[in-house]
């Protein structure tokens, strides 16, 4: 038993048409890096060098987020993420539009962001409210 396959329903597809698609996505995902590049070259690397002790900070806390998740508390874990976002953009505001600082100082508000998650998430765990059957 044979199946017949129209050959006119095939798609033919031509390197130059796979060209056409992927060079202006490609030249999209260059053009951020270029960007990022210049930054460092112009700015001195201070704000990387910001961020990255921020990411420092994120990695301890993102763990102390982590054991409130894993306690089965989703109500706690919301209030953390809450109030860190909430003081995130008290901070924000503070920075960029009451004392106009500079983009640089700006970023430090990853420092804001991680140290609130941690200290809150860190005593509830050491608390021990999380052994509770309530929220």
């Amino acid at each position: 038993m044979s199946i017949a396959i129209d050959k006119s329903l095939q798609v033919k597809i031509t390197n130059r048409q796979i060209l056409k698609i992927a060079l202006p996505i490609s030249v999209a995902l260059i053009i951020p890096n270029i960007n990022f590049i210049a930054n460092n070259i112009f700015l001195g690397g201070l704000v990387v060098r910001i961020v990255s002790l921020g990411m420092i900070m994120m990695s301890i806390a993102v763990i102390w987020l982590n054991d409130v998740t894993g306690t089965g508390k989703t109500k706690m874990n919301l209030l953390i993420e809450l109030i860190a976002v909430i003081c995130y953009l008290i901070y924000i505001y503070l920075v960029m539009v009451r004392f106009r600082l500079s983009l640089t100082i700006a970023w430090t508000n990853e420092f804001v962001y991680w140290t609130v998650i941690f200290i809150i998430a860190f005593w509830y765990i050491k608390s021990g409210r999380w052994k509770s059957s309530e929220p």
